[in-house]
């Protein structure tokens, strides 16, 4: 299974309905934030791979990555790059700042009046590495894209520091960017507790495909000797869960209040794997293996999660 495969969980559903209702009101900006580890990107590569499906419209919508401004300057040239980068334009690279930030709102206009669209729809993944020299370029595309009556709606993906960024901004006088860019906040959360861990079993034998295209599911991909026979991954959540919390338990770890996601879908991944070769009409998941396979490849993950957070 490759890592590009991507669950329909609850904390993706919750996230692709607040950015549905964002969109509705056309707010110009807002902050997702969580823990590291929990899933926001690949929320955002799943919302933007089933976009027409998940918001009902064509919008046009990207994925920006900001780079680390202790790293390398943050200028006009370097900014407008990355933006056509990010758009897919062939010259990125060529012509002064002034002639790729005017190539950048040209290739936006172009790209929202081709889908008979009025809003464009700007993820900014890792946003704490945001300056404010990154938001004042945002801010100026945000006003050029506005005088040829399209909607940029900037949504800012990051860990907790954006809240105190917002905070920063705000306390500095600076509510322009505030008032632009962090109308709204929406936290995004790992896994909480069994319900989720039931949702994203349910959805390995019902809600999920694979290979793309197939029409199968993840457990009857791996175990299909042991699915016609009606094995689910369902009814062995309880059991992971149970195992889940005395493996934390006994390692002292802190009261579960939530769990990163990238551990969790290591565990699914490698007891797929294991089940694989295992499969047969009688098969059976025992907690034994279900620890042995936590041990294995998320223990130190969700140690350092629950320890951190």
């Amino acid at each position: 299974m490759r890592d590009t495969a991507i669950l329909p969980t609850r904390a993706i559903e919750e996230f692709v309905n607040v950015v549905n209702d964002w969109l509705d009101y056309l707010l110009p900006g807002a902050i997702v934030w969580g823990n590291f580890r929990t899933g926001k990107t690949q929320a955002i590569r799943y919302l933007l791979e089933n976009i027409d499906e998940l918001l009902g419209s064509p919008i046009p919508a990207f994925l920006f990555s900001p780079w680390d401004a202790e790293q390398q300057q943050v200028t006009e040239s370097r900014f407008y790059k990355e933006m056509l980068h990010m758009l897919g334009y062939e010259l990125a690279d060529s012509g002064v700042g002034g002639v790729k930030r005017r190539r950048t709102i040209d290739c936006m206009v172009e790209r929202v009046r081709a889908r008979d669209e009025h809003r464009l729809l700007l993820f900014v993944d890792e946003a704490q590495w945001l300056t404010r020299k990154h938001l004042r370029f945002l801010m100026d595309l945000h006003n050029q894209l506005k005088l040829a009556d399209v909607r940029l709606i900037t949504i800012l993906v990051g860990q907790p520091e954006l809240l105190a960024i917002k905070d920063g901004l705000r306390s500095s006088r600076q509510g322009h960017l505030v008032g632009r860019f962090m109308t709204c906040t929406h936290r995004f959360d790992g896994v909480l507790d069994s319900v989720d861990i039931d949702r994203m079993f349910t959805s390995l034998d019902s809600g999920s495909e694979y290979p793309t295209g197939s029409g199968v599911s993840f457990t009857e991909y791996f175990v299909p000797k042991a699915f016609q026979s009606g094995w689910r991954m369902k009814d062995q959540a309880s059991q992971f869960w149970r195992v889940l919390l005395a493996v934390c338990e006994r390692e002292g770890l802190p009261k579960i209040e939530e769990l990163p996601m990238q551990a969790i879908s290591a565990v699914i991944r490698a007891l797929l794997r294991d089940l694989s070769e295992m499969d047969e009409s009688s098969l059976e998941l025992t907690s034994g293996h279900t620890e042995e396979v936590i041990y294995r490849v998320a223990l130190l993950q969700i140690k350092d999660h629950l320890i951190q957070t």
